[in-house]
């Protein structure tokens, strides 16, 4: 008998409920939307041993309490620390299953998978706390992709925009309820950004600073996307020694410059150098000189508005 695709979703989510996959397995990936951890789970799924929980905390289609009242962001702010650790390890032991977040999960694996991964992408701003809390055998995976061409790829997927309508004024404006900023010079100062690309970079600040304060911490492992786009052998392997997760049968001759399922502008470029600069035929030097500022201000030193690939120390 062959299931609908209905009934297939169906069964997976009843399959997963009863099975019981270890939270200490669990694999992580934090990362920025359209910040290229679509791409990192595509190739981390090649291990037959993984089965993928995708995107738990969307705000429409996830799992979360609406007493968190999380929206699109994630945070520890004014919930109940052991109500959130028992919740987060509920969900990166695929405790719950709904037609999201079984989207990607192979039904074959609800059965032979020893290790459930995860993707998050609004969830940047408690990997802190994911770390210090939870009991994890492998490292989660922290993406940084450069905020330009983050911000421009959220703009056109989530926004529908066209490039020239990013750098000029618009109607929205600045929402920090959520970041509680004690610093009121920085606060008038986001407020005082009009433009999408700037707003968004601005946003990126706010998710990623802290974690990019403890990138050297080993609490976690960053992986840069130009660096994967570039190298994407070599960084792949480091990848792997470092959270402790076996490359898998075929790595060799596994194709990592095919794009990814989440490539919906249709804008991959097999040339990673090309990839990888593409942004910069839509920006002008007075709108790289604002967001620089943006940087600046948050202290920012991995990326430059001015340089397409990241700056390491």
């Amino acid at each position: 008998m062959v299931l609908s695709k209905q009934n297939r979703s169906r069964l997976k989510q009843k399959l997963i409920r009863y099975r019981r996959f270890q939270q200490k397995n669990a694999i992580l990936i934090f990362s920025e939307p359209r910040g290229g951890s679509t791409w990192l789970m595509e190739v981390l799924m090649e291990n037959p041993k993984v089965i993928v929980n995708w995107e738990p905390f969307h705000k429409n289609f996830g799992v979360v309490p609406r007493s968190f009242e999380w929206g699109w962001l994630a945070t520890s702010n004014n919930i109940n620390k052991s109500q959130l650790i028992q919740f987060l390890q509920d969900v990166i032991s695929f405790r719950f299953a709904n037609n999201w977040l079984v989207k990607y999960a192979l039904f074959k694996r609800i059965f032979t998978a020893s290790y459930v991964l995860t993707k998050f992408v609004r969830a940047n701003r408690i990997l802190q706390f994911v770390t210090k809390n939870l009991n994890l055998n492998h490292k989660p995976i922290y993406i940084l992709r450069h905020p330009i061409t983050t911000c421009i790829s959220q703009l056109k997927t989530f926004n529908k925009m066209e490039s020239y309508e990013m750098f000029i004024p618009w109607y929205e404006t600045m929402q920090l309820a959520d970041y509680d900023i004690k610093n009121k010079n920085l606060t008038y100062f986001l407020e005082s950004l009009e433009t999408p690309i700037e707003q968004k970079v601005a946003y990126w600040c706010l998710n990623n600073n802290d974690n990019i304060c403890k990138i050297d911490s080993n609490d976690f492992y960053t992986v840069f996307y130009e660096d994967i786009v570039i190298n994407p052998e070599i960084e792949f392997a480091k990848m792997f020694e470092s959270i402790g997760l076996k490359v898998f049968d075929g790595f060799e001759k596994f194709n990592f410059r095919k794009a990814s399922a989440s490539d919906y502008q249709k804008n991959f470029r097999e040339n990673p150098e090309e990839q990888l600069r593409k942004f910069q035929k839509y920006i002008t030097t007075d709108v790289l000189n604002r967001v620089q500022a943006i940087l600046d201000i948050f202290g920012i030193t991995v990326y430059s508005a001015f340089h397409h690939l990241p700056i390491k120390k």
